[in-house]
């Protein structure tokens, strides 16, 4: 297997230089550009907006719009208008129901979203800015890196699995970008993931990133169904008014495992406890099933969370990701004691499309650097992220479920203390085998 470097030369783990800017600012502006121009938004003349601590943007999210309970809302729209003048109204979502338990508040034009906020904070109601969600963090290319060359197959090897009669189904929901039945189709260990192959695709840094990660969890589990949900428009991105009633919509097929390479960070100082709406709701009602959600730490180099993995909730675990030696922790991965796994997450190679890609921010003096355009020919892809260790972890889940007959935070929980009895420097670590079926 043929791989470029994982971290570039100019790469500065927690301390984004130039470059790294310059990466991320390409990157934020094809999210931007991307939400901003689907058609559902254009409708609804979304503006996305950024918020900042001096250079740095924390996160994206939408303008002129505010989440709260759907319970607030008459209580709401007295407290705009006396904030902020006639003019707000509940937005109806487009081409479905709205998420269980928020509402969308469209502001009267010109109002400012945080003094707004300010407002309903100060009277005491629950409301949060409309957050996008989305696969690049802030402070680093996206996801980790771009995908590069593979020569062979997976990586990690797919598991060594006998099914048995006494095995039970398991079914893991994969949140991502598109689906490509063209790429299943070439490899055996994909042919259980299945997907809308009609949704949108996605183009450049997350062409394919869906399909691979389904073949991640497939690698670790490949008995069970794995079906992977578009739920990330073609820039990566979606706003948590929108993937809210995905999120719901999902989580009423009953899968037994969620697996999320996506989320957001919040400026230093806000609670996520008064942030964050929709994804604390859809936790309330994650609690009350037996779905687990497995979710990627973010590829910030930094101790500051991402949600929804940072997020304290049994039913929510949080991955980092692991270099392919699975002891180091990969230069691009967050950290911290939120982190609850550690999972290789480094030059994972699985099913990815065929075709051209062209990488972003190509400086050819710069030894390390990948070559302007690429041509994948062979349905394979070797990338790095969190984006990566997530769905192994998912797969480590699933897997023992299927021998063991454990609910999923009953087999999580025991996977756990394997993981603690791996620990690296105090870090829990899970790697391929840790789910294996016993000895007879």
């Amino acid at each position: 297997m043929s791989n470029q470097p994982t971290t570039p030369p100019w790469w500065q783990g927690g301390v984004p230089n130039g470059r790294q800017r310059g990466r991320l600012r390409v990157q934020l502006d094809r999210i931007v550009d991307g939400l901003q121009s689907a058609p559902q938004n254009v409708a609804r003349n979304v503006v996305i907006e950024e918020a900042r601590t001096g250079e740095d943007v924390d996160y994206l999210y939408r303008g002129g719009a505010v989440l709260v309970r759907d319970g607030d809302v008459d209580r709401v729209l007295e407290i705009i208008r006396e904030t902020a003048g006639d003019g707000a109204a509940v937005e109806e979502p487009v081409g479905g129901p709205p998420q269980r338990g928020v509402a969308t508040i469209a502001l009267p034009a010109g109002a400012d979203t945080n003094a707004v906020l300010a407002a309903l904070h100060a009277q005491g109601v629950d409301a949060s800015k409309d957050l996008v969600l989305h696969i690049c963090p802030s402070a680093s290319a996206c996801p980790a890196t771009e995908p590069v060359l593979a020569q062979a197959g997976p990586v990690p090897a797919v598991a060594d699995w006998s099914p048995q009669a006494t095995d039970r189904k398991v079914s893991v929901a994969v949140i991502d970008t598109d689906y490509h039945r063209s790429v299943v189709q070439q490899h055996s260990w994909l042919r259980k993931v299945t997907g809308d192959a009609g949704g949108p695709k996605a183009h450049g840094h997350y062409r394919g990133h869906g399909t691979f990660v389904g073949g991640v969890v497939a690698t670790m589990a490949p008995e069970a169904d794995v079906r992977v949900w578009p739920a990330l428009l073609t820039s990566g991105g979606q706003l948590a008014s929108d993937l809210g009633p995905i999120l719901d919509a999902v989580l009423e097929t009953r899968p037994d495992i969620i697996s999320l390479s996506a989320g957001t960070t919040l400026a230093p100082g806000e609670d996520p406890a008064r942030e964050l709406l929709s994804l604390r709701v859809f936790r309330e009602h994650l609690a009350k099933t037996d779905t687990l959600l497995v979710c990627a730490a973010g590829n910030d180099a930094q101790d500051e969370r991402f949600y929804p993995a940072g997020l304290p909730h049994p039913e929510i675990v949080g991955v980092g990701a692991l270099d392919p030696d699975d002891r180091t922790p990969a230069g691009y991965s967050n950290f911290g004691n939120w982190v609850d796994v550690w999972a290789r997450g480094t030059d994972v190679v699985n099913g990815y499309p065929n075709g051209r890609y062209e990488y972003a921010d190509i400086d050819p003096d710069t030894p390390g650097d990948q070559p302007g355009s690429v041509e994948f020919t062979n349905w394979l892809a070797s990338w790095s992220g969190t984006s990566f260790a997530t769905p192994l972890v998912a797969g480590l889940v699933a897997a023992r479920m299927a021998w063991s007959h454990e609910k999923p935070r009953d087999a999580w929980a025991a996977l756990h203390q394997i993981a603690v009895a791996n620990a690296v420097d105090g870090r829990p670590v899970l790697k391929r085998g840790d789910s294996d079926r016993p000895p007879v």
